[in-house]
């Protein structure tokens, strides 16, 4: 008699087709060949981000990324790195996290970002007891004869400056700029929106050159229609940013040209979730007081701006890490790769300068030293290889495909029916065979299952999709099961 696999919903058996070899983009979803070099960090990012892991059990990334953003808009146009005359670096750094919208993953981003939120929420407190005292005292004048009540009260203005945003609209970034001439984070809710209105700009006043001016924290100008003043003007647009991005969108060619600036990883995905459900209070303490003294370094204006230096040692480093990505970008066919890794060149002077600072905030050394620029190169050689990989899975045309459906499968909680991926994508609208064919290509490659379920009247065909963190996920997994047929 032949065996017969059961599941919990199934009614009808179906055929399990076992796969030999594991391609490239199943490879992508599992653990990285080499790990991130934590020892690299400062020792509170490194303690945060192993708590996230200890917490949520998500990968150290999902933390790293954006605390190197938060980190670097913290200093802002208070210091930069002078690598030669006339050349200072910033630290803006734009990072993303390669995955979808996983609540432990945006727990922790919210984490990261707290110490900057509350600081807002502060300056909004003290907006609302002065509107109060504006409400009263309006009342008051109001209520005085007008011989007795003198001048009208003012209003107060929120003038507080913005830490964070959530909208990628290049007026309100720019307006918000002109408040916080120190600098802010970008955190928009669609990563995805936001590279596309970056990378169209070059309309109504603003300019073409909007993503790579903020990216190097130079002058921004925008012309305003019919308002006065007729423009905005920014010295130094000083804008950092993190989020979540979808992976289909690394090898978008439309918004490439701001893709290429950020530091990209697909963290492993997250492991089983840990009974233990609260983050050390003295870790989150240590991370909140080490921002806030990041903020305390006093900002002065672009005349009178402290600059920092690399130490002899440490210009050695750079020049030898700058000559080889350069030659290693040089070497590769791919267009969009080597823009990749061309920028990622910059980083190094930008990370050194995050590093030396987040150290001792409140030493007021010039000099960065070996040791940081030694640290910079070790990360920025982790996201080159990084990037090497994603690039080599998306840019094949049938990984590329594999991963849209995961993503879409994922979204609709691991499992999918042919007419509910016709109505989620309109790549698969033709006809509930060809949507059942790109369901059928998952299940080739080991990820899923085909079965089924029980429907409202009739039994539906549906794809179920693997545990990533199961033996089961994959073509690794050989089923040695016969072919399933009716009991």
């Amino acid at each position: 008699m032949l065996p017969i696999k059961i599941f919990p919903s199934t009614i009808l058996p179906v055929r399990v087709r076992p796969i030999q070899a594991e391609p490239i983009y199943v490879q992508a979803w599992r653990k990285r060949p080499y790990p991130f070099p934590l020892h690299a960090l400062p020792d509170v990012m490194r303690d945060f981000a192993m708590e996230a892991y200890r917490c949520y059990r998500v990968d150290p990334l999902c933390a790293v990324l954006p605390m190197l953003a938060v980190a670097g808009v913290a200093i802002g146009n208070s210091l930069r790195l002078e690598i030669h005359e006339a050349h200072p670096v910033p630290a803006v750094i734009w990072s993303a996290n390669l995955s979808s919208h996983e609540p432990r993953n945006l727990a922790v981003l919210r984490l990261v970002l707290h110490p900057l939120q509350s600081n807002q929420e502060l300056f909004a407190e003290e907006y609302d007891v002065k509107m109060l005292n504006y409400d009263d005292s309006m009342e008051e004048w109001e209520n005085s004869g007008p011989r007795d009540r003198g001048p009208r009260p003012l209003r107060p203005h929120p003038q507080f400056p913005v830490f964070y945003l959530t909208s990628c609209d290049p007026l309100i970034i720019a307006r918000n700029l002109r408040r916080n001439p120190r600098g802010l984070v970008l955190f928009p809710e669609d990563m995805n929106a936001c590279l596309r209105v970056l990378a169209t700009s070059g309309k109504s006043g603003i300019p073409g050159s909007f993503a790579s001016t903020v990216f190097d924290a130079a002058a921004v100008k925008i012309d305003l229609h019919q308002t006065s003043p007729p423009a905005i003007f920014v010295s130094a647009a000083f804008l950092g940013m993190t989020g979540i991005l979808a992976p289909r969108s690394v090898c978008f060619a439309d918004s490439h040209a701001v893709i290429s600036r950020f530091l990209l990883a697909q963290p492993a995905p997250p492991g089983p979730p840990s009974a233990r459900a609260s983050f050390a209070k003295s870790i989150r303490a240590e991370w909140h007081n080490r921002l806030m003294d990041l903020l305390a370094i006093p900002y002065e204006p672009a005349k009178r701006r402290n600059v920092l230096r690399f130490t002899s040692a440490a210009m050695e480093v750079y020049v030898a890490a700058h000559d080889r990505l350069h030659g290693q970008a040089a070497s590769r066919n791919d267009p969009l790769l080597r823009a990749h890794l061309e920028n990622l060149v910059s980083y190094i002077p930008r990370l050194a300068l995050v590093i030396q600072v987040m150290k001792n905030p409140r030493r007021r050394g010039r000099r960065v030293s070996r040791r940081s620029a030694h640290a910079a190169v070790e990360i920025v050689d982790y996201f080159a290889g990084e990037i090497e990989r994603i690039y080599g899975v998306r840019r094949n045309p049938q990984s590329e495909e594999i991963s849209y459906l995961l993503e879409i499968v994922e979204f609709h909680n691991g499992q999918i029916t042919p007419r509910q991926l016709m109505r989620a994508s309109h790549r698969y609208r033709r006809s509930v065979d060809h949507a059942k064919a790109a369901l059928q290509k998952l299940v080739d490659q080991g990820l899923g299952e085909m079965v089924w379920l029980k429907g409202p009247r009739d039994p539906v065909l549906t794809f179920r999709l693997f545990n990533r963190n199961s033996d089961n996920f994959g073509p690794g997994a050989v089923k040695n099961e016969e072919d399933v047929t009716n009991a």
